[in-house]
């Protein structure tokens, strides 16, 4: 308190003891002002010395005073995280809810963060803080490699304690990135498969990567015999050949071809981004491939079977369908799981072809009648094994086609021995087909049979369906 001459000049802080606040908002703005009852006595005394006093009662009212919102973007695009701060506000406000791109919450929630800032005027503000990545964050990348995120928000701010009245903030903030594009992954070939190097770069969160159709991750790759291991500079995959997400083609009996295909995939939307495919020559060996098609190779181990170079004695169990080429040590035949006397049988999940490769024996004319060399090679039996997932239009359309491709195996059994059979030495052709039962070869010739889906568990109890 200051007096000058007849004047006296009175200053009181906002905080003094015995002041009222009255806070309100008006026009969607945070306003105040500020209250005092102020007690004033004036003392006056006369000649006489008579003392008179004069006390009077005045409310002392503040200007109105406006607080308005600011809202700054912190954001630092190198840590992939929106920072948004919001204030300043005075102490009896308080954020009570907070919409982001439609949805509501307050607090540390759906990763979120959200922290309060105290200032030394007593006032405060709030921070939030949101990883770009977040499943409610709205990313566009366009075809130029434009990454966009855009993060939409709505404050709801209350005056305590009543929270009677509440006043709004409406704020968007974008991140821009540029040049990014989905990764090519390098790769290359070796011995016995195809290896990528799989560095997903910065932007990792954003691609989902698929071997060919499926998810790879590190269940998959162990439940399929990938190798997938973790190095300073990403991860490595080593795809060994003849496991699942390979194609096979142009194979021959020196070499053939494997093609291995890595997706990146965008990791909301799954649609195709980037695509690294590689193809590389191999050295042949014995190997089966069943195609979705339902085409099936083979290319045989014919070490263990005598008088293995001819082709003309190498067939199926139809003995029609023989070897493309053959020599001492490999057979390369072709056949469809609908034809060349190949059996089906039903396990649980999958539906299995089955054929052999049959030897015919020599015949031998010196020192009697004609009659079988008596041989006794390996039995070869092949299968391709597709799940019944993926041929439904094998039932509703009565043709072959999988939504996968199948599962082959060889397998050779060195204990078989053929029959010891002999038959006229001037009609070969009717000579019965070894290791082929009378009922079999009466069936040979028969179309095959197709059954409807509700029906097929029914008719597949049989060993097989006869083409």
């Amino acid at each position: 308190m200051e007096v000058f001459g007849s004047q006296v000049q009175v200053t009181i802080p906002f905080d003094a003891v015995g002041g009222y606040k009255k806070s309100f908002v008006q026009h969607n703005i945070y306003r105040e002002y500020y209250l005092f009852n102020l007690y004033f006595e004036n003392q006056f005394i006369d000649v006489n010395q008579m003392d008179t006093r004069l006390r009077q009662y005045r409310p002392l009212v503040s200007p109105l005073m406006s607080w308005p919102n600011i809202c700054i973007n912190q954001t630092v695009l190198s840590e992939h995280t929106f920072t948004v701060y919001i204030g300043v506000f005075a102490e009896d406000v308080q954020l009570t809810a907070l919409m982001v791109t439609g949805r509501e919450y307050i607090g540390d929630v759906m990763n979120a963060n959200i922290s309060e800032v105290f200032h030394p005027n007593f006032t405060h503000g709030y921070t939030l803080g949101m990883r770009f990545n977040h499943p409610i964050v709205p990313m566009e990348l366009s075809e130029e490699g434009i990454l966009k995120y855009t993060l939409d928000m709505n404050f709801t701010l209350s005056i305590m304690p009543a929270m009677v009245e509440s006043f709004y903030h409406h704020a968007t903030v974008v991140a821009v990135f540029k040049d990014v594009f989905p990764p090519i992954f390098e790769a290359r070939c070796y011995e016995k498969g195809i290896s990528f190097k799989l560095d997903l770069g910065p932007f990792a969160y954003l691609w989902a990567v698929y071997a060919g159709p499926y998810p790879l991750t590190e269940v998959f790759a162990m439940e399929q015999g990938y190798h997938l291991t973790n190095t300073s500079e990403g991860q490595i995959l080593h795809v060994p050949l003849f496991t699942t997400g390979y194609i096979y083609k142009y194979i021959g009996m020196k070499t053939f071809e494997a093609t291995f295909e890595i997706l990146a995939r965008g990791l909301k939307s799954l649609k195709v981004k980037g695509t690294t495919v590689k193809t590389c020559q191999f050295a042949t060996t014995e190997m089966i491939v069943c195609s979705p098609k339902g085409q099936v190779t083979i290319v045989a181990n014919l070490s263990a079977i005598p008088s293995a170079g001819d082709p003309y004695r190498i067939s199926l169990l139809n003995r029609t369908c023989g070897a493309k080429e053959s020599d001492k040590s490999l057979a390369l035949l072709t056949f469809g799981v609908q034809t060349c006397g190949t059996k089906v049988k039903l396990t649980n999940d999958f539906v299995v072809y089955e054929n052999e490769v049959v030897f015919e024996p020599k015949i031998l004319t010196e020192k009697g009648p004609p009659r079988l060399a008596m041989e006794a090679p390996e039995r070869i039996t092949v299968q391709c094994a597709y799940h019944l997932s993926g041929l439904y239009r094998l039932f509703q359309l009565h043709k072959f086609v999988s939504d996968y491709a199948g599962v082959g195996s060889i397998r050779h059994d060195p204990h078989f021995v053929q029959q010891k059979m002999v038959f006229d030495g001037n009609d070969p052709a009717a000579a019965p087909l070894l290791n082929v039962s009378s009922a079999e070869e009466i069936m040979a010739d028969k179309p095959t049979k197709y059954s409807k889906v509700v029906y097929f568990l029914k008719d597949l109890v049989k060993a097989r369906f006869h083409p």
